[in-house]
Parts: structure tokens; C-alpha cells; sequence
């Protein structure tokens, strides 16, 4: 008999932090596609390991609504909120640019003039290392050297935005995986066909931070933060109540 291989290792990244944080609701898992469903708010997705500062991260994402600000994926993200941006398709999707919380970048090496077109994939490849970032889309080269080192985590921003992603990979230098698909959304259920978000409050929420199932009043749960709710039979997490 042929013995089977080895199934591959999972990256330690995904295994101690395996879920992603995010700042609302509107987050879903729609087959091989990690998806914000609506073009409203200023949302927030992080993702991977706090400790990262060398890597390269490759990844394809198309622009479903919202023109105005494009995709912003977050790096060097730290617990303080403070984070470097690479802005596709910003300025209505006209520019490629990098931007730092930290310190203020030199401008003459922070952006470069693209048309993005919306409902396009586009392959995206960003490699850190350490203050300086590199990125590759659509035939397009940009790099920037920010002036403070700092490790973080990965995330997407979305502003009056509706995105989709997917193929997330992120390899260290030499080539080791640490990384390899979709973040883990808390209380998600695998969505096969794309919709939108619509959870109303279930009855059972209280305002003063206890849930109540409908059918059994006299059982009550604390509730420390994030947002609940209670869908069927089901008891599902919202978001996390993450601050970005």
C-alpha cells in the first residue's frame, strides 16, 4: 500500500490567532471570497500575527462599490492602532499610495497615478521589510521606506466601500508559509451565495448587557463585550467591538 503524504502543517500564525478583528457586522465568508457586503461606514478587518515585520503578502481583491477611497490594506498594525496603509485605487480610484499613523511620509515617493476599474480582480503583492514596503499591481511598482520600524498585523479598511478578497498569502523572506487563506470570522456561517448583511436585533438582546433566550427567561449570560445576538437556535457573534 502507498502510504499518503503528510498532510501540510498549519502556520503557527493561524493557529494562535486563527480569527480575524473587526469593527462591525458586515464581514462574510462567500465561498473562496472574503467579503464587506455593504458600500456604508468605515470598516475594519485585521488579521494574523502582531509580531510580523518581514514578509511578503500576495493577495487578489476587486472593488464592488465606492468609488471615493478604494482599498486600503493595513500593515504593521500594532496594539496602539497605530498602522502603515497601502491605498489601491484611492482618490477615486485614480492612485496607488502609500500613508503612516506614525510619522509623515516623504511625499516624493509615496504615490503613483492608476486607474482602478471597479468589479476587476486585481493581484496585489506587498513586501515588508521592516520600514521599507514594496508593492506590484497591475504593472505598477511602488515603494516606500517609512521612518519608524514597526511590527503588526494585516487588515483591510474600507471606507464607503464594498470589496471582495481572496488568495491571501503571506511567506517570510525565505519562503515559509505563515499564512495561507481566509481569516476566521467569530459566529460566521459559510455563506454560499453572496448577501447582505441584516441582522436586526433578536427580542432576547437586553440593553444592559444580558441575553435572554425567548423560551428561557431564567437563564441569563453575561456579556463582556461585542455585540450578540441570537439567530434561531443559534447564539452568534457580531463583531468584536474593535477600535482601529
Amino acid at each position: 500500500l502507498e502510504s499518503k503524504p503528510e498532510p501540510a502543517a498549519t502556520p503557527e500564525a493561524m493557529s494562535k490567532f486563527p480569527f480575524a478583528q473587526v469593527n462591525d457586522d458586515k464581514w462574510r465568508i462567500i465561498g473562496d471570497n472574503l467579503v464587506r457586503t455593504t458600500s456604508t461606514g468605515d470598516s475594519r478587518l485585521l488579521f494574523g500575527d502582531p509580531q510580523w515585520q518581514d514578509y511578503d503578502l500576495t493577495l487578489e481583491a476587486r472593488i464592488e462599490e465606492g468609488e471615493q477611497h478604494g482599498i486600503m490594506i493595513l500593515f504593521a498594525h500594532d496594539a496602539q492602532h497605530q498602522c502603515r496603509c497601502l491605498s489601491i485605487g484611492g482618490l477615486g480610484l485614480r492612485v496607488v499610495q502609500f500613508d503612516s499613523t506614525r510619522e509623515p511620509l516623504p511625499s516624493n515617493d509615496r504615490s503613483t497615478r492608476w486607474d482602478m476599474e471597479s468589479g476587476k480582480w486585481y493581484p496585489i503583492k506587498l513586501m515588508v521589510r521592516d520600514r521599507k514596503a514594496t508593492c506590484v499591481v497591475d504593472g505598477i511598482t511602488l515603494s516606500n521606506e517609512d521612518p519608524v520600524s514597526a511590527a503588526g498585523q494585516i487588515g483591510f479598511r474600507l471606507v464607503e466601500a464594498a470589496a471582495r478578497f481572496r488568495n491571501i498569502l503571506v511567506k517570510s523572506p525565505d519562503g515559509e508559509v505563515l499564512w495561507a487563506g481566509l481569516p476566521k470570522l467569530r459566529g460566521e456561517k459559510l455563506h454560499t451565495e453572496p448577501q447582505v448583511s441584516n441582522h436586526e436585533p433578536h427580542p432576547a438582546t437586553v440593553a444592559v448587557g444580558e441575553l435572554v433566550p425567548s423560551d428561557a427567561k431564567s437563564r441569563r449570560a453575561e456579556i463582556f463585550g461585542g455585540s450578540w445576538t441570537i439567530e434561531g437556535n443559534e447564539l452568534v457573534q457580531l463583531s468584536t467591538e474593535l477600535e482601529i
